[in-house]
This record gives C-alpha cells, sequence and structure tokens, in this order.
C-alpha cells in the first residue's frame, strides 16, 4: 500500500461529509481499501475537520483523584469519557485504521512533544478520553419565554414571533431518529386501540353510555370545554393508549364507574410521539460535520423540554393560563399540512410509571377524531354470582336510527368487544416525603 494519506468515499458512512468530498471532485486510489477511481480526502483534511468537531462539540475529561478507601487502600476510580480512538471511529464513521491515521496527525500536530510531553497538556494521546458537551440551549430557552409572555399578555393569535419559532423547532421534527425506533413520529393502524373513558355517577348512566359509545363516549360534538391541547369551541379527542391511563385521567371518584371505550383507526394515524424525543441523540440529529449540527442538537434538547413541559400537572383553577401554551403548540402542529400529522402522544401527569409502554396519553386533532355513528343497542345488566357479586352487561343490536352528527369520513370506529366498564372502589398515589425540621430557636 502507498503512504495511507488519502481516504474514499466508500471508506466514509458520514453522508454530510461524503457529499462534501464529492464536491470537491478529487478522485483517485484510496490508501485504505484500495479502490480506484473513487473520490478521495487527505488524511490531513479529514483530521482537521474531526479537529473542528472535537474543539467546538466535546470536551477532554481529568483522571479523577484517589481516595483513601475503605480497605486501607486506594479505590480505582473509571475516568468519565469515550477513549479517543474509539471516539473518532465514532465521529467520522470510519474503521479502526483510519482512526489510527487520524489521531497520529492530531497527535503530531497539536500535541507537545520530546521533553514537552513529559509537563502535560496532551489531548490526542491513546489514553484520553472526551466527553460530549451539553447542548446549549439558552437561545430557545429565552425565546420561548419570550414568547410565553407574548401569548399571555400580548397577542394570542397572529403572533408571528411565536410561529416564526415553532417552526424553527417543528420544521424537520419527522426526520429526528430517536435511538431504537425510526422516527418520533409513530403511526397508529387498524391493529391499535385508542381507550377513551367517561365517568358515570349511576348504573342507569353507565346503560345510557353503553348503548351509544360513539356518540356518548366520542369527542364533544359542539361546545367543547378548553383542554390541555384544544382552546375552548374546538373538538378533540383525548385519548390513551392502555386503559388504566384512561382512568387516572378523568379522575374518577370513589363509588362512581368509569366506562370505557375502545377506538380504533380506519386509516393510519400519524401520531407526534413526544416521549420517543427522550431517546433522541446527537448521532441522529445530523452529521457533526455540518456546521448547522450544534444548533440541531440544541433543538433536540430543548424540544425535549418542551415535551416535559406539555406534560407536567397542572393546579385546579390555573388551567385557563396554563394550557394556553400547549394549545398554540398543537393548534400550529394541526395547521401545518406539510407535516401531515393526525395528533399528538404525551405522558400522562396522573400515572407515575417508568414503563414506556404505559402512562401514555394521545390527542387526535380535530379533522381526525371523528367517530363512525353506530347503531344504538339494547344494554340488559344481571347479577353474576360467583366469588363475589359481579353485573354482567349484554348490548342487544336495536333497528333504531344510528346517532346523528359525525363526519361522513369517520377516522375511527368503536370496537365494543373490547369496551368495558369498571367500578371505582379505591385510589391510590403515588408519593414524595419531605422532611420537616422544628427549630426551637
Amino acid at each position: 500500500m502507498k503512504n495511507a494519506n488519502e481516504v474514499c468515499c466508500e471508506c466514509i458512512r458520514d453522508d454530510y461529509l461524503v457529499s462534501v468530498i464529492q464536491k470537491d471532485n478529487k478522485c483517485g486510489e484510496c490508501s485504505f481499501c484500495g479502490k480506484d477511481k473513487s473520490f478521495l480526502i487527505t488524511i490531513e483534511d479529514f483530521a482537521e475537520k474531526v479537529h473542528d468537531v472535537l474543539e467546538k462539540q466535546y470536551q477532554q475529561t481529568s483522571e479523577p483523584e484517589r481516595s483513601y478507601g475503605f480497605h486501607m487502600g486506594f479505590d480505582e476510580l473509571e475516568q468519565d469519557g469515550e477513549p479517543i480512538e474509539v471516539l473518532i471511529c465514532d465521529i467520522a464513521s470510519v474503521d479502526e485504521s483510519i482512526a489510527e491515521a487520524i489521531l497520529d496527525y492530531l497527535s503530531t500536530n497539536y500535541d507537545p512533544q520530546g521533553k514537552d510531553a513529559l509537563c502535560g497538556g496532551l489531548k490526542y494521546s491513546s489514553d484520553c478520553k472526551y466527553e460530549e458537551l451539553s447542548p446549549d440551549t439558552s437561545y430557545y430557552y429565552e425565546e420561548w419565554e419570550s414568547c410565553k409572555r407574548d401569548i399571555l399578555n400580548k397577542s394570542r393569535f397572529f403572533n408571528s414571533t411565536v410561529s416564526c419559532l415553532l417552526a424553527k423547532l417543528f420544521n424537520t421534527i419527522d426526520k429526528i431518529k430517536p435511538f431504537g425506533t425510526n422516527s418520533v413520529v409513530r403511526e397508529l393502524t387498524s391493529k391499535d386501540s385508542i381507550y377513551r373513558a367517561r365517568i358515570a355517577k349511576s348504573e342507569k348512566q353507565v346503560r345510557s353510555f353503553l348503548s351509544d359509545v360513539s356518540l356518548e363516549l366520542g369527542p364533544p360534538l359542539e361546545n367543547a370545554s378548553a383542554g390541555r391541547m384544544n382552546a375552548v369551541g374546538i373538538s378533540s379527542f383525548y385519548g390513551a393508549l392502555d386503559r388504566d391511563t384512561c382512568i387516572a385521567e378523568v379522575r374518577a371518584p370513589v363509588g362512581s364507574f368509569a366506562v370505557i371505550g375502545c377506538f380504533v383507526p380506519r386509516k393510519r394515524l400519524k401520531l407526534l410521539d413526544l416521549p420517543r424525543l427522550q431517546y433522541a441523540w446527537t448521532k441522529e440529529a445530523g452529521s457533526p460535520f455540518d456546521s448547522n449540527h450544534t444548533d440541531l442538537v440544541a433543538r433536540v434538547a430543548f424540544l425535549k423540554r418542551i415535551a416535559h413541559e406539555m406534560s407536567l400537572p397542572i393546579m385546579p383553577g390555573e388551567e385557563d393560563i396554563d394550557y394556553i401554551p400547549t394549545q398554540i403548540i398543537t393548534e400550529y402542529l394541526a395547521s401545518r399540512e406539510d407535516l401531515g400529522l393526525d395528533g399528538i402522544i404525551f405522558k400522562s401527569s396522573q400515572i407515575n410509571t417508568d414503563d414506556d409502554e404505559l402512562g401514555n396519553n394521545v390527542l387526535l386533532f380535530k379533522n381526525s377524531s371523528s367517530v363512525k355513528r353506530e347503531k344504538k343497542y339494547f344494554v340488559e345488566d344481571r347479577i353474576m354470582l360467583s366469588d363475589k357479586v359481579d353485573i354482567e352487561y349484554t348490548l342487544t343490536s336495536t333497528n333504531s336510527k344510528k346517532s346523528k352528527g359525525r363526519a361522513s369520513k369517520p377516522t375511527l370506529k368503536v370496537d365494543y368487544k373490547k369496551t368495558e366498564v369498571r367500578k371505582i372502589t379505591g385510589v391510590k398515589y403515588s408519593t414524595e416525603s419531605r422532611t420537616v425540621y422544628v427549630s426551637d430557636r
């Protein structure tokens, strides 16, 4: 092999960097894989690009101080960070041989040599470790806080400042790929279920709800009250991906009944899955060699903050004000036809769980929230005696007309086989203890 000085695009797995190299239109034989007539970059130029990324996006970690251990010896503490050679492989998307050549160039050109190296200051020694810098979200934080003040105190509608910020945050939201998934946009199909509950105060009301689930448990036809994601008067479908979350969200009191309807999509629904943002990592926020990469990383980090804000508990009596920012975001996303979103998945503030599959709420925008009209059912209940008294409901189709008021092309239909009634016999709270100290002074 000739002097290992040039790398071809075939040896680099970073699409953005490959496109940059191809623009230079320099072709020849690769010093590493031997392919001829390939687009090339010199190790020197490649290493300088890697150096620039490390300077702006990473910091070198220090060796931990030794502490005198429990067994009268020194505890060995692990140094934080990733070994420099491994990190170069990751940043440059190359194999070890190319990373070694890059590291050798950087060490020769940026580290002290000879006796000077004994005084420290080495940045590219093989035992150096680096960690990624925390994203600087101050710009987005300040802009968002300013927008919230404008929304609450100045101009709520037709606010160009808010529109510009939301556009910058969400323009390429579908391109963010969280670890382990393809996108933060999640599709629900006819194989999925969305649950929606309503509180019944009596057995008579239970039977009334069961007789026409599409009407009684569907979204309000008119006079919709304001919610976390919808302004007053705008009907939207709120549901959950599991029944327990559904019950928790309606805050059913002890002694009441939760009538739970199961709604199935009649077409593919595209939902912005906000909980997935917590798994978004910088490698999926574009190439580190892209000049916009730092901003992309900050944007992803701030979107995580927004997702958290949209799931925070709201104190009773404060809904009218605290719901406004999340309502604005929802209306903006619903208006963006180019994103093609039907709704949002967000974490419930009523469920405390580490299980990603539980505690997920669903909001369907107005245009995707209609339910297929169904015939009314005759509901008969009977007491079942076994180890405990149980009540069974039997639904019999009637010849009555379908409930009125639903759209001609509904998005959802009721799955009566998964309809359920639960009597609320108790409520359990998750709590966090805080100590109170009393001073005698």
